[in-house]
């Protein structure tokens, strides 16, 4: 197989035109036409390698600058030599192209339900005095199947009833999201009036923007409450 593989056409072309490498196994493995695994050839796609690495630094929540670290070239060049590494800047469009992709297919997703869809929302203070929110939406889908997803996770300038009120709807505007069955908040008492605000508003975009007017739309995180009746009997 090594001998002939320096005879074969395409495995040569592949080779001159750099549009596609290949990599050759010389383990002792048993492939499934029988007999050993010794010289099978693979294609290495350079857009596939990029997208899965670009999967791999989000699920694995590492910096884009991961792609630099010496001991990661040093392990491309061992078992990918024909791997181009992309560079940080790459990485990152590639990041923000994939996170566009996905929010699309979302879109369409949430688009096609055409439901009322429940939130969990939550606001807190980074160590740097940021304070960021983020907005968690749960639907159904036409298969019946329970999801969970992130839409917004955004810096905001203070805790205020009307930036709050604001933020979300913004954030409703974003994904197309016209009608809201619950909100789940914490207990503080500026999110009364901030949900008394997305009441008023949301109804007075759509009649039927809000199930029964918005009378079950306020939740409050029963975590929060247990935690602050845990709190308050340590006094």
């Amino acid at each position: 197989m090594n001998l002939h593989k320096d005879k074969c056409k395409p495995y040569l072309d592949n080779l001159e035109s750099g549009s596609q490498n290949v990599i050759v196994s010389s383990g002792g493995g048993t492939s499934e036409h029988g007999g050993n695994g010794a010289g099978i050839i693979k294609p290495l796609d350079q857009n596939v390698c990029r997208q899965t690495m670009v999967k791999m630094i989000i699920m694995d929540e590492l910096p884009f600058s991961f792609v630099d670290n010496v001991g990661f070239k040093h392990f491309c060049d061992m078992v990918v030599p024909w791997f181009t590494i992309p560079s940080r800047r790459t990485i990152t469009r590639d990041a923000v192209g994939m996170y566009k992709a996905e929010k699309a297919k979302l879109k369409t997703i949430l688009s096609q339900n055409r439901q009322a869809i429940s939130f969990t929302t939550d606001i807190w203070t980074s160590i740097t005095t940021l304070s960021y929110m983020v907005i968690t939406a749960h639907f159904i889908d036409m298969d019946w199947q329970l999801h969970r997803r992130i839409i917004s996770f955004s810096p905001i300038p203070d805790h205020k009833e009307e930036t709050i009120a604001n933020q979300f709807l913004r954030s409703l505007d974003d994904w197309g999201i016209e009608k809201v069955f619950s909100i789940t908040l914490d207990n503080a008492s500026g999110n009364d009036r901030a949900i008394t605000i997305l009441k008023d508003r949301l109804n007075s975009r759509n009649n039927d923007a809000l199930v029964m007017g918005g009378e079950f739309m306020h939740i409050r995180c029963c975590a929060h409450i247990l935690n602050l009746i845990a709190n308050e009997s340590k006094f």
